[in-house]
């Protein structure tokens, strides 16, 4: 099966989710009990397929192009961990992408959106701990704005470093 109908097949099995999600909610279980989960599973594995080529987000860690935080690369050079982070919290992620459904776009609107902000950076472990602890809602970059986090320049990522990766 080629990969562009896996997507719309992935995307099928989305759109009957979040069907499943409304009617979740409609029944009580609201998303922060689980009615949210499986959209959010399903579209972040799609998500990381289409844009990364991966099957599990943690694979971006052997990347040596991946986009990352100032102080991974030393990081890595030390043989501390990293963590891969979202851009957009997967719920955020998650929500969005429902309203664009509920907007009425169609899967190829739908999968270009997917390409156009779906995205991952490799982030050191404080860091991910930092940006776990933001309270105030950010959405987007806005969090790592918050706490003043910048990406390296593409440049200074060495690919010798990828086989240290954790």
């Amino acid at each position: 099966m080629n990969d562009n109908v896996c997507d719309y097949i992935l995307l099928t099995a989305l759109r009957d989710c979040i069907e499943l999600r409304k009617t979740m909610n409609t029944h009580g279980l609201s998303d922060e009990k689980g009615a949210l989960s499986s959209v959010s599973c399903l579209l972040d594995f799609l998500s990381c397929r289409r844009k990364y080529g991966l099957t599990r987000v943690i694979d971006l860690k052997k990347s040596s192009t991946a986009e990352r935080t100032i102080g991974v690369t030393l990081s890595l050079q030390l043989g501390h961990a990293i963590r891969v982070e979202h851009i957009y919290t997967q719920r955020q992620w998650a929500l969005w992408f429902i309203e664009k459904v509920d907007d009425g776009l169609n899967d190829r609107e739908l999968l270009s959106f997917i390409d156009r902000h779906y995205r991952l950076i490799l982030v050191t472990l404080v860091q991910y701990r930092a940006l776990r602890k933001i309270i105030i809602p950010r959405v987007g970059f806005a969090r790592f704005d918050y706490i003043n986090l910048r990406l390296d320049k593409p440049g200074l990522i060495f690919p010798a470093f990828s086989t240290q990766l954790h």
